[in-house]
């Protein structure tokens, strides 16, 4: 497979370049540009991200399933939800003998045919299908050679059930899956009562869920990719902690705005929380004066230093 890296990292300063420049003769911020722009910039990070999935985030949800399960992978019946675009959990605990599903609210399949881009069109508009077209002209190939190449073996595409389907009404009997895995998803689901309430159902009396939750009161919570990696690389255009502040830079995607507690208290009704950790950022950037605004919002000082919060849930049935 090619190498597009280097190639991704020009345009993706080209494109940034020319909508900061286009940006100030038209006097005014074109934020769907900057965002696609911004997109490039963060895809270009195509090895390292790829790295992450297979190792840090599979790795960690396989160890997790092992670990609370006590059975072989090949043995268990996994359920992720929002695959994404990539399906890349879905794929490996596919890859490793696992009976896996993903679901998502996209239509997602892999490949180049003219069905499935027509499929996307009529599902989820016109925009989604294009970008998925470049995304898989200029990023796949490279992300998932790097994926296989971290996971040691062929991956197994074919007969991966990827479905498209809302979290809060599942299509599946009680019951189902022994692990339900979700990263970096839940902060974009609008009904999380209903979501706890459905993977409790789904799940069998022994099962697990590992959860993996980007907080929005953290300093990249508002999901603008100027802000993706804060402890590495922070904007200069756009304010700290702007999409608790004035929102002078809105991103274009859907964010519940629920605090770690509020997840906490969700789960709590519907699973034993048996495992709770957090990943902090922007310790540095969290001035006093900073601070005390946010305060006064009803934010505390580990609301806006928590970036995600990971929680493993037991089944709350008969059994264990």
């Amino acid at each position: 497979m090619v190498d597009n890296e280097p190639f991704l990292a020009k345009i993706a300063s080209f494109m940034i370049t020319a909508t900061k420049r286009y940006s100030a003769s038209v006097g005014r911020d074109t934020s769907k540009a900057r965002t696609y722009a911004n997109l490039f910039g963060y895809f270009k990070r195509n090895r390292w991200i790829a790295r992450r999935d297979c190792n840090q985030v599979f790795g960690g949800a396989l160890k997790t399933a092992t670990t609370h399960l006590k059975k072989p992978v090949s043995d268990m019946r996994v359920l992720e939800i929002g695959h994404g675009q990539h399906a890349t959990i879905s794929l490996l605990f596919h890859s490793s003998g696992a009976k896996t599903t993903g679901i998502d609210m996209d239509y997602v399949r892999f490949g180049f045919s003219p069905k499935t881009y027509w499929r996307i069109f009529k599902l989820n508009g016109l925009e989604r299908a294009l970008t998925t077209l470049g995304r898989n002209i200029l990023f796949d190939p490279g992300y998932y050679n790097e994926v296989q190449k971290c996971f040691g073996k062929t991956l197994q595409k074919r007969d991966l059930n990827l479905r498209r389907m809302n979290a809060a009404d599942m299509d599946f009997a009680d019951n189902t899956f022994d692990f339900v895995f979700s990263f970096a998803v839940f902060e974009h689901i609008a009904d999380v009562e209903s979501t706890a309430k459905e993977i409790a159902r789904v799940l069998t009396s022994d099962g697990v869920a590992s959860l993996s939750i980007d907080l929005f009161p953290s300093l990249s919570g508002g999901h603008n990719l100027e802000w993706a990696f804060p402890d590495d690389a922070q904007s200069k255009r756009v304010p700290a902690w702007d999409h608790l502040r004035d929102n002078l830079y809105p991103t274009h995607v859907y964010l519940n705005k629920l605090t770690a507690t509020d997840y906490l208290e969700i789960f709590k009704r519907h699973f034993d929380v048996v495992e709770c950790a957090y990943i902090l950022e922007g310790r540095s950037l969290l001035t006093a004066e900073l601070e005390q605004e946010l305060t006064k919002k009803g934010y505390t000082r580990h609301d806006l230093l928590a970036r995600s919060l990971r929680v493993v849930l037991h089944s709350k049935k008969q059994g264990r």
